[in-house]
């Protein structure tokens, strides 16, 4: 339990590390991905659960229309995301 216990919070100082900076290094890197990822999401149902959320960066590329309403719940166990 206790090596357990160390991954994590060697996980949780990588996050933390990283948090400032991984927008910059990987939006653009990743778009393309996260609009297909997003544009499948939506058109499977308008309930979406994201898991592992981040910094968020797939959130901004979910449709917007005036005919579509999206609820999507997002989690992440990391303050640094």
């Amino acid at each position: 339990m206790s090596e357990l216990r160390s991954r994590a919070e060697d996980q949780q100082k990588i996050y933390q590390r990283w948090a400032p900076v991984y927008d910059r290094v990987y939006r653009g890197i990743l778009r393309d991905g996260h609009r297909k990822l997003a544009a499948l999401a939506a058109a499977a149902g308008t309930d979406i659960l994201e898991i592992g959320v981040g910094t968020g960066l797939t959130l901004g590329h979910y449709p917007i229309g005036a005919n579509l309403v999206l609820t999507v719940m997002i989690v992440d166990d990391s303050p640094w995301l």
